[in-house]
């Protein structure tokens, strides 16, 4: 990775920022786009949905640590060679950064903002794909008198289990995808007076396969001696008001 900070305005613009190469060796990723299940209340049929993609990889493949396929007669021949091979030659890289600045108002206001993780993965080595799409099925119940008049009466259920093996299987591909990172994002002020005394306000965010979770939080920080200090915050986040830290 690199660096690149500086200052500006006679120090009271600061700016940085840090670009950071990534390397995977494994991983399982789901795009849930539907997944729940429901019972009538009226009939009690059991109605299930899913659309969903399972992407993995390295750890569907039928031999992750041996990119030719081919398993050695004897498994610790080359165990040096794949070790390298997992811990530094996999197809698996990604891009992220952080960039921050900050700038002093005045001698009492200061304000920030900054954003982390802002990248991607892009997994190539041993991909395996599994996809639902829009898959439904609903359940009924067993009707008695099939089950009574039929010789095996496995067979009910050996059709059912056929059913949804059929309604839920899933199509399987090799191929390369990407994956976003959590990336989040900071916004603060904060006024300092009385020398030693500080309040600040944040706004927080977190950025996740689509959605935006919000944060915001107060807190106080004061230097009474040269050995004792307080801070105290109260926040808001993941639909909880009940954050609170001295």
């Amino acid at each position: 990775g690199f660096t690149y900070a500086r200052n500006f305005l006679e120090g009271d613009l600061s700016f940085g920022i840090t670009g950071k190469y990534l390397y995977g060796m494994e991983n399982v990723s789901t795009d849930n786009r539907q997944l729940d299940i429901k019972t009538d209340e009226n009939t009690f049929d059991i109605t299930a949905n899913t659309d969903f993609t399972l992407n993995s990889s390295g750890v569907l493949s039928d031999d992750p640590l041996n990119s030719s396929g081919v398993l050695s007669d004897d498994p610790f021949a080359d165990l040096d060679q794949d070790a390298a091979r997992y811990l530094f030659m996999r197809n698996n890289h990604g891009f992220a950064f952080d960039i921050g600045a900050s700038y002093n108002i005045n001698e009492h206001f200061t304000v920030a903002a900054s954003g982390l993780d802002i990248g991607a993965m892009y997994w190539a080595n041993d991909p395996v794909n599994q996809e639902i799409s829009n898959a439904n099925f609903t359940y009924q119940g067993v009707d008695l008198s099939v089950l009574l008049n039929q010789n095996d009466s496995s067979d009910v259920f050996q059709n059912l289990i056929d059913t949804l093996s059929a309604t839920f299987n899933p199509v399987e591909d090799s191929a390369s995808y990407n994956y976003m990172l959590p990336s989040r994002m900071y916004v603060s002020g904060f006024y300092n007076f009385k020398e030693k005394h500080q309040v600040g306000a944040h706004f927080y965010g977190e950025f996740y396969k689509g959605h935006f979770e919000p944060g915001v939080a107060i807190q106080y920080t004061g230097k009474f001696t040269d050995i004792f200090s307080v801070s105290a915050t109260y926040s808001y986040f993941n639909r909880d008001f009940t954050n609170l830290g001295v």
